[in-house]
């Protein structure tokens, strides 16, 4: 549990960072770009994501598997010599299907992008398509890390790369070097960190692996499992990366950067809750597999839910209250639309990230396939809704589309599925999220009457952000004893039917 604790400070002083950068370097990246080329460095960027994803959710089993069979020295290297070797496989397909996505630009987006922009996107294609090759079977090595549990290694180096990023871009920009550039110290600082994991992972932790046994039965069950996680992964994709992809089709380089700009807010938003449920997923498996004690699993549900609601519930009235306002400081004005997209986004979120470590119990259990299949057919029928609005209502259209699936999937189908076939608590968790509701309520209602009371010129903006933050901060923990919040200790008294 320590090392949970101190990989989760670790974790949120990533998320500091990670907002810091934003903050001041993201305006200078639209500054040196422009809006255009920034749309179009945001576009690619986006395919960059979806051709990390070719590790077809194995980077979950890897963590899974290994993490139950640390004991039995031969099966363990057994199933790194597998992984490797699949991870391998899935290098060599990445560099065919990157390929593939560089001789189609022309035909994708030549309706959207000048033949200028459609070179560059051309040329960022092939490096990332190189990086990807490379950095995606020395990525097996950051999930067996995370299996033995060396968390605050591994979150020590994301910390790393989260910094060198714009460290070594910045003054790139300053020397008039433009996006193509930013792609390759990207492409650069990924395979320097997972050189650095299989390192880290062949001589400091010893891991060994044995190439010539094959068991197939278990393989079967492994890419059984990662296929669900898979799915989980397209899912998010088609949520949060697709919406670029269709502006670039039926939009123009300024709005994807406008739409970028929204998720780049929306992935800190939901790296504020993955930070403590990601690091759950070796615990509970053990948990379930080992002890299969159901109340302690409820009671790390509900725990981590009502920290997750505190802190999402702070941003997400934040940003409603002063976010429009920085965005006309931050990016410009030609940016405003960011907020109102921003905000659809988050509100329609705060439900399912501050139930995320459900997803780990689902796979610590094996019985993520349900959900997959669910999102699978959600997020198909919101790629179908977004392409049908964003003719008419732009970005915001994408928004509104992607919320009303997400409200579905996860407010009435999910918590039906959790309470009634995994058994877990759910009138417990909603009572705890319930209770929280007054003293953030009032927060709310404080912040609005001094919003309204005060102008934003100058000083006095910055001043009611720091009001917000007092009331807020002495609310939530005047109502609620710091113990009775943060502690993961005293399971929760019920049955194991309930």
């Amino acid at each position: 549990m320590i090392e949970i604790k101190r990989a989760a400070a670790l974790t949120y002083i990533g998320i500091f960072l990670t907002i810091l950068i934003t903050l001041f370097y993201t305006p200078l990246q639209i500054k040196f770009l422009g809006a255009e080329e920034f749309g179009v460095y945001s576009l690619v960027a986006t395919f960059a994501i979806y051709l990390s994803i070719l590790d077809l959710g194995l980077g979950n089993a890897v963590i899974r598997y290994i993490s139950s069979s640390i004991e039995d020295t031969k099966e363990n290297n057994i199933l790194v010599g597998m992984f490797i070797k699949i991870f391998l496989v899935l290098g060599f397909f990445c560099a065919l299907i990157g390929l593939g996505i560089y001789i189609n630009i022309d035909n994708m987006f030549s309706s959207s992008l000048n033949p200028s922009q459609l070179n560059d996107v051309k040329n960022m294609i092939l490096i990332l398509t190189l990086s990807t090759a490379i950095s995606l079977p020395l990525s097996v090595f950051g999930s067996i890390i995370q299996a033995h549990e060396k968390l605050i290694v591994f979150k020590f180096v994301n910390l790393l790369r989260i910094i060198l990023v714009p460290v070594i871009s910045i003054p790139l920009l300053f020397l008039d070097f433009k996006s193509t550039s930013l792609i390759v110290v990207m492409a650069l600082v990924n395979i320097s960190i997972m050189l650095y994991y299989a390192y880290y992972a062949v001589y400091v932790m010893k891991i060994a692996w044995d190439f010539k046994t094959n068991d197939y039965v278990l393989l079967k069950e492994v890419l059984t499992y990662s296929f669900y996680v898979f799915l989980n992964i397209i899912v998010d994709q088609i949520y949060w990366n697709t919406g670029q992809i269709i502006l670039g089709v039926y939009g123009n380089a300024t709005s994807i950067g406008v739409y970028a700009l929204s998720i780049q807010f929306i992935r800190v938003y939901m790296l504020c809750s993955t930070a403590i449920s990601s690091l759950f997923l070796p615990k509970l498996t053990k948990i379930i597999n080992q002890e299969k004690d159901l109340s302690q699993v409820n009671q790390i549900f509900v725990k981590v839910g009502k920290i997750q609601f505190i802190i999402l519930s702070y941003i997400l009235i934040g940003f409603g209250i002063f976010g429009e306002h920085f965005i006309s400081i931050w990016a410009g004005k030609e940016f405003i639309e960011v907020y109102s997209t921003t905000l659809i986004l988050m509100i329609a979120l705060l439900i399912p990230l501050i139930q995320n470590v459900g997803i780990s119990i689902l796979q610590a259990m094996n019985k993520h396939a349900f959900r997959s299949i669910l999102y699978v057919a959600l997020a198909v029928s919101n790629l179908l809704l977004s392409v049908f609005l964003v003719k008419d209502y732009g970005e915001v259209g994408i928004a509104y589309s992607t919320s009303i699936f997400l409200l579905v999937g996860n407010f009435l189908i999910m918590n039906l599925y959790y309470q009634y076939s995994i058994k877990m608590n759910m009138f417990m968790f909603w009572k705890g999220i319930f209770g929280l509701l007054v003293p953030i309520g009032l927060s709310l209602f404080i912040s609005l009457l001094v919003e309204n009371l005060i102008t934003n010129e100058g000083l006095f903006y910055f001043i009611k952000i720091v009001f917000f933050t007092l009331i807020y901060v002495i609310l939530n923990f005047s109502f609620y004893r710091f113990s009775e919040i943060f502690p993961i200790k005293n399971p929760i008294k019920q049955t194991e039917g309930n």
